[in-house]
């Protein structure tokens, strides 16, 4: 019986050391928790670089203390090569090659951790010194040349020639002359008046069907008409033949109408003077060739065709309004052109039958240039006249051709020199060489008043070829006073109250302009709403401005704000609003690369070293003075390369090495 019980026990023994029988198991020990990964924080002296400039040394500090690894993305140019220590890689960027801006990036690897470094390698620039990207820079005066470089005192008038050109009769306070404009837009002068006009502008000009212009104008010592020959030469013919007579036109066989307000004469290509023939012309105010020898009459919507013999035939326009004729200028194919403004930019062609075609209309939501004339070339181009500047109609917009005007107060798309800014006052460039530019159309009164601001805005867009683009339009912002894009290229702009052309506003704010083209608020309260409230941090709209500033942001995406009060505070916007009160702003925010700060004051630019030293870098700058500016009017487009608002134009300006 002992030795039954002894080995029951025994296989009770073994069966438990096996894990067998109905007894429960022991559960194994734990497995340690795997270490986090380690923290990496890199550094870099440049985010900025120059295809054949200084290598970049990048480093980076592993919590860990390993060795980090690095790393080039696919297809970037340049190459990586060793540091001087473990912890450093020198980045070296090509000699050459680069067209356009370049995104580079460089990781970091340890312990299952990585962290990003992002640069942008920068083509040369190109020559130190100042650059038109597009906008206007306009010359003063009667200046002979072609396109932009020649330019107009005051257009007058201005008809058609038969080679594809024009002439045009410009009025300077020195000076009337008739300007010959080709094809091609080769400006030339080809009659200056002996003595100058002392502020009188009559004159009126008609190209006879053998090439001769003929010149109607008014002097100080009385009016003129002149005989232009294709050759140039040119005779004053007597007071005699035109007296009384303040309307000229082209009749048939180069001859020319003189019109009074109740009489008009042919004047002969061989100077024979007709007899007067009475018409009832008192009240017109346009009166063209019709193109086939008889004339075509305006007033006050009445429209009327007149015969070489002083015949009358009355007609009806009942689609165009009276009050909407601008001016009327024919062509050589009997064809006139309507040129009608106001709400919006029209031409009309009216046909020798009297029917009325609309052949261009500005579209809805632009701010269409308001020109004097509208008109077609004989090669059937339509063509815009304004003080200063010649224009051709190109699909939905114009296009320079000759001249340039100046504060127009308007805004158009286009190309560099073909494009117009209204009220420029904020500027700034994304890392893929696009600028942007805050504009204010239909306002063209620079400085305004004291109580009057520049509210809501139209941000245009210049890509890297000059081609400038509305992005966005808000009116219902206060006054921009900062813009700034981060690297994906959405904008960022600040605003703040002021007493506008509408009344007062309360609030400030930071607002987002998504790749989307979505225009929201990402902090505070704009002033289209009830910001009433003391300055406060939070979470998006709970956050309150005094009146904010954007100054700059930095790699983490993180805006910085300078807030407007007695004293000024600094504020820090998240990505997601969240807006923060800080002690000062970060070093390098709102810098150039090359650590100075740039400002546009007044015709010059300067540069504000860390030290508060000054130096002006550039001067000369044309267009309205800026003395308090609610924007920045300059902005950092690259190593030694910067975007800024010069009246209506933007500069590119390059620094010498």
């Amino acid at each position: 019986m002992y030795g039954l019980r002894a080995s029951l026990l025994s296989l009770s023994l073994l069966l438990a050391a096996c894990g067998g029988g109905g007894g429960g198991s022991s559960p194994p020990p734990p497995t340690p928790p795997a270490p986090p990964p380690p923290t990496i924080t890199l550094s870099a002296p440049a985010s900025q670089i120059l295809a054949g400039g200084a290598p970049v040394v990048l480093t980076a500090n592993v919590s860990s203390g390993a060795t980090p690894t690095w790393q080039l993305n696919s297809g970037a140019p340049g190459k990586l090569v060793p540091g001087s220590s473990a912890n450093t890689v020198t980045y070296e960027p090509p000699a050459a090659g680069i067209s356009a801006n370049t995104q580079v990036t460089v990781t970091a690897s340890a312990g299952g951790a990585s962290k990003q470094y992002a640069l942008t390698v920068y083509p040369d620039p190109g020559a130190p010194g100042l650059s038109l990207i597009a906008g206007a820079i306009p010359q003063r005066g009667m200046i002979d040349g072609k396109g932009l470089t020649a330019s107009f005192g005051a257009i007058v008038d201005v008809v058609p020639d038969q080679s594809g050109g024009y002439y045009v009769y410009d009025v300077a306070s020195d000076a009337a002359a008739v300007r010959k404009v080709s094809a091609a837009g080769e400006v030339s002068t080809i009659y200056r008046a002996s003595e100058a006009p002392n502020g009188i502008t009559f004159g009126k000009l008609a190209v006879t069907t053998d090439g001769v212009v003929y010149l109607l104008h008014s002097l100080p010592s009385g009016g003129r008409l002149v005989r232009i020959k294709p050759d140039g030469s040119s005779a004053l013919l007597p007071d005699s033949v035109h007296h009384g007579y303040d309307k000229i036109a082209a009749a048939s066989h180069g001859a020319i109408y003189l019109v009074s307000g109740t009489s008009l004469r042919v004047l002969a290509a061989d100077g024979t003077l007709g007899a007067a023939v009475a018409v009832p012309l008192q009240f017109v105010s346009h009166i063209v060739s019709d193109g086939r020898g008889g004339l075509l009459a305006y007033w006050s919507g009445n429209w009327m065709r007149v015969g070489a013999d002083g015949s009358t035939a009355p007609f009806d326009l009942p689609t165009l309004p009276s009050t909407a004729v601008t001016s009327i200028i024919s062509a050589a194919d009997g064809n006139a052109y309507i040129l009608q403004t106001g709400p919006q930019l029209r031409i009309h062609r009216l046909a020798p039958d009297n029917s009325l075609n609309l052949v261009y209309e500005s579209p809805p939501d632009a701010d269409p240039l308001w020109p004097k004339f509208a008109l077609a070339g004989s090669d059937r181009r339509l063509l815009l006249a304004f003080t200063n500047e010649l224009r051709h109609v190109s699909g939905e917009h114009t296009l320079n051709f000759a001249g340039m005007q100046d504060y127009i107060g308007v805004s158009e798309d286009g190309p560099a020199a073909g494009a117009r800014f209204a009220v420029p006052d904020a500027i700034t460039a994304d890392v893929a060489g696009n600028v942007y530019v805050i504009d204010h159309p239909g306002k063209n009164e620079y400085p305004p008043p004291f109580w009057a601001a520049q509210r809501g805005m139209a941000i245009r867009k210049i890509t890297p070829e000059g081609q400038v683009t509305r992005t966005a339009l808000n009116n219902d912002t206060g006054t921009p006073s900062g813009i700034v894009a981060d690297r994906a290229g959405n904008l960022y702009i600040s605003d703040i109250q002021r007493f506008g052309n509408h009344g007062a506003s309360t609030g400030s704010a930071i607002y987002k302009l998504g790749l989307d083209g979505t225009f929201s608020v990402l902090a505070g309260c704009p002033p289209s709403r009830d910001c009433r409230g003391p300055v406060a941090d939070g979470a998006g709209p709970v956050a309150r401005f005094a009146g904010a500033q954007l100054v700059g942001l930095d790699a983490d995406g993180y805006l910085y704000v300078n807030d407007g009060g007695n004293p000024t505070i600094v504020r820090k916007v998240a990505p997601d609003g969240a807006t923060t009160t800080i002690s000062a702003l970060p070093a390098g925010i709102g810098a150039a690369p090359d650590g100075n700060r740039y400002i546009v004051r007044d015709s010059t630019v300067v540069q504000i070293a860390s030290d508060g030293k000054e130096t002006v870098v550039a001067s000369g700058l044309s267009g309205r003075p800026r003395t308090s500016p609610t924007g920045p009017l300059i902005t950092p487009t690259g190593p030694r390369s910067f975007a800024l608002i010069a009246g209506e134009a933007v500069l590119k300006l390059v620094l010498p090495r």
